[in-house]
């Protein structure tokens, strides 16, 4: 069976609750989140949920990190989702920031933010979730040896614990997108005794207050989970144990879904939907994605110090081929890194780079670089062959000499964003809540995802103009001269949009799809 998610992006959606008022609500006040749980995979009524059960989830990515703030890949948050509940969740569908742990939040002047905290709930070891734990997470964001995300706290100042369950954040500039960057990992709390106590190997024995606390991870095999009986949410989560098994290869996956040995399976393959759909017993859930694959470039080093060989890269791409080859035709060819129905997408950017490899030859002549090697990388993971040998195929016929290497996915984040072994890295940007993210993180000189720390002169202004205000038009319009420097700059190079496509036997309910396409699978439950 196949269930189709048509979602309409409005062009001027209104994604972040943060008018001078307080914003959001306890948990029953009205509208789905994932966190709460919701939609079904079918319109009949299949019945309230059913308790008990161990829910079988098969993975196309080992988690790089079970430290939220420590890990590099897009993949991670299927894996982290259970372990941890967020400051804010968004609503699916539209992704406007909705409460989670933070019950509201105001802007009591441009530069203050306060949250009131959820109440009543405890950490897996027993440690109250407070205005301390928190205060105690967003330092550790902003300056801990091993986050990974401090950029995106760049605007805080300092944190308070203005009362047990206050916490107000002093910033240094107005940021309208703070709010759903702790959608992400960033307002994912960890227990700061567990964290205290484990230091670097917090990753080994995390500890969040989510639905489900750590059994056992066995890297590149399997991650178990159990219940927590603790849990804020009476009677959540359903199943009583979660087993994820990671598979890089998408038949193997596809066979145990087929088989009965895996109930659900994240992101099912565009080649593989049409033999899958046929089977019964089978439902297969699409729809739209914040989902990129794109090349990522690494300014630090030759050739893509050079703009024109930037340039010329991109130009040498056939990006409607890339997406017959790699997506069957049911993705869109990318010109910028958010889809063209997204509220931030600009309409006033022209496609900068129309194929033509020819001109490609010409800019890398220009700058002596005809033939010049490219040493690439592209992930273990279902796609990423397929799409690697398309691209390669291309910029060498446009007179570059690519290679490419293979790693599996976190040690592949780490040799290409920390230890600049690469020129670039074949993968994809999977998305983050707030517009301004593949901003600060990919294309900031302080983001995670930049390995050559480039980044174009006034480019740290045009970020704060982009969220100094809260109203979606006004904020749209403040994207226009971010996405004209990052097209004239060539800081990446665009490949496709892909849709997000999910797979899962027939007797799993509770499936919640989002714009983000990073399903959350801890409140699933099994029929008979």
């Amino acid at each position: 069976m196949r269930l189709r998610i048509d979602r309409r992006w409005p062009a001027l959606l209104a994604v972040l609750c943060l008018a001078a008022a307080a914003c959001g609500g306890s948990d029953d006040s009205g509208g789905q989140s994932a966190l709460e749980g919701g939609a079904t995979t079918a319109a009949e009524d299949v019945g309230e949920p059913v308790q008990g059960g161990n829910l079988r989830v098969v993975h196309y990515s080992n988690p790089s990190s079970l430290d939220p703030i420590a890990g590099g890949s897009g993949g991670d948050h299927v894996s982290l989702y259970p372990l941890y509940d967020r400051l804010v969740n968004f609503e699916p569908d539209t992704m406007q920031a909705l409460p989670g742990l933070a019950e509201s939040w105001e802007f009591t002047d441009p530069q203050t933010l306060v949250f009131q905290l959820r109440q009543g709930v405890t950490f897996h070891d027993g440690t109250p979730f407070d205005a301390a734990a928190v205060k105690f997470n967003l330092e550790r964001a902003k300056s801990g040896e091993v986050s990974r995300v401090k950029a995106e706290l760049e605007s805080v100042d300092s944190v308070e614990a203005t009362a047990t369950h206050e916490v107000t954040l002093h910033l240094n500039r107005p940021d309208s997108a703070l709010v759903l960057i702790f959608a992400d990992r960033t307002g994912m709390m960890v227990s700061p005794t567990a964290a205290q106590a484990a230091g670097a190997d917090f990753s080994l024995s995390p500890v969040g207050t989510g639905p489900f606390k750590f059994v056992e991870w066995l890297p590149n095999d399997r991650l178990e989970l159990e219940a927590y009986e603790g849990y804020w949410q009476d009677g959540k989560p359903y199943v009583d144990t979660l087993t994820m098994r990671y598979m890089t290869d998408s038949q193997t996956g596809n066979n145990a879904l087929l088989a009965g040995e895996a109930d659900f399976k994240v992101r099912v393959e565009p080649a593989d939907v049409e033999s899958l759909e046929r089977q019964s017993g089978i439902t297969i859930a699409s729809g739209p994605s914040l989902y990129t694959w794109m090349c990522y470039l690494n300014f630090a080093q030759a050739p893509f110090d050079n703009v024109k060989a930037r340039q010329a890269f991109n130009i040498a791409l056939d990006r409607e081929e890339l997406n017959t080859g790699m997506l069957f035709g049911q993705g869109e060819p990318a010109t910028q890194i958010f889809p063209p129905n997204y509220w931030a997408y600009q309409d006033g950017v022209e496609d900068p780079w129309p194929h033509d490899a020819e001109a490609a030859k010409a800019l890398l002549a220009e700058a002596g670089l005809e033939g010049t090697d490219v040493r690439g990388l592209i992930l273990d993971a279902p796609g990423y062959a397929r799409m690697g040998e398309i691209v390669q195929a291309q910029v060498n016929a446009a007179g570059f000499n690519m290679t490419l290497e293979t790693m599996e996915v976190g040690a592949g984040s780490k040799a290409y964003f920390e230890d600049n072994g690469h020129d670039t890295l074949c993968a994809a940007w999977t998305g983050r809540p707030d517009p301004i993210q593949p901003f600060t993180g990919a294309f900031s000189s302080a983001g995670y995802y930049n390995a050559g720390k480039y980044q174009p002169e006034g480019f740290d202004q045009l970020i704060a103009d982009a969220t100094v205000s809260a109203d979606p038009e006004e904020r749209a319009a403040a994207f226009e001269p971010l996405m004209q420097v990052v097209s004239d700059e060539a800081l990446y190079a665009p490949l496709v949009h892909a849709p997000a496509i999910d797979g899962m036997r027939e007797n799993v309910h509770g499936y919640v799809p989002n714009l983000y396409g990073k399903p959350d699978v801890s409140f699933l439950w099994l029929s008979e």
